[in-house]
């Protein structure tokens, strides 16, 4: 992952001397994994997630998101397809009966 913010690459020992293992730490990890298998199995519990100028889904369970949606208002839409508009219209179509003699 790239961001813009410094980080320690490598650990020193000093970090590596005050990381515990605790039975909270543990009991959380293992929470989530459960929530991420879950996910695995039924699929993400999609929640719309709202940032000031983004829409998003969130899964509620174990986080993942998505792209998202940029609601700022700057980018107008875009024309996809530019041709000809008479071929886009709806015809009437002629049934004829069958006579059957």
């Amino acid at each position: 992952m790239v961001t813009n913010y410094p980080q320690v690459l490598v650990a020193d020992r000093s970090i590596q001397a005050d990381t515990r293992v605790t039975v909270a730490g543990v009991m959380e990890a293992a929470i989530r994994r459960v929530g991420q298998i879950a996910c695995g199995v039924r699929g993400h519990e999609m929640l719309w997630h709202y940032e000031r100028e983004k829409v998003m889904l969130e899964c509620g369970r174990c986080g993942h998101a998505s792209k998202g949606w940029d609601v700022s208002g700057t980018a107008a839409p875009t024309r996809r397809y530019a041709g000809d508009a008479r071929r886009h219209e709806l015809q009437t179509l002629k049934i004829a009966t069958r006579r059957s003699a």
